[in-house]
């Protein structure tokens, strides 16, 4: 069993588990771990929120399977979606629960990291990772901070 530990300069913290980044995998990966009571730490590099070029449509059958509602993030619920196959063939659907969600990314990413934190993980935002070494049953880790 590793011990992850975070040298700042002036504080030194032991996790049981250190991710770097905080987007949805790493937000994510970060709630399930501190849900079950395992010390966490979240290393981000940029200030959250913060903006991501990349966003949009999120599936139903992905946000029905998280564990906490997402609504707070949405922006706009498509229930009706038209498809297109060539000139000729058209298709259209339409349910109760929404298709898509649109959500942007620093929402999203944000609000993922905060659930986490709810349970005791920890986020050291504006904080670059820039060393790692191995030691024993430690891996140390340095931030820019």
């Amino acid at each position: 069993m590793f011990t992850a530990l975070i040298k700042q300069l002036f504080m030194t913290q032991h996790y049981d588990v250190a991710i770097v980044g905080s987007g949805p995998s790493g937000a994510s990966a970060a709630f399930y771990l501190a849900q079950n009571g395992i010390s966490t730490v979240i290393i981000e590099k940029e200030t959250l929120p913060r903006y991501k070029t990349c966003g949009g449509g999120f599936v139903f059958r992905g946000r029905k399977n998280l564990p906490f509602d997402i609504k707070e993030v949405v922006e706009k619920e498509f229930h009706t979606v038209d498809i297109y196959l060539g000139k000729k063939l058209h298709f259209q659907t339409h349910r109760e629960d929404p298709t898509i969600s649109m959500i942007m990314r620093d929402s999203f990413d944000n609000l993922i990291t905060q659930k986490a934190k709810e349970f005791g993980a920890t986020l050291l935002d504006n904080h670059k990772l820039t060393g790692l070494s191995f030691s024993d049953d430690v891996i140390t880790l340095e931030t820019s901070y």
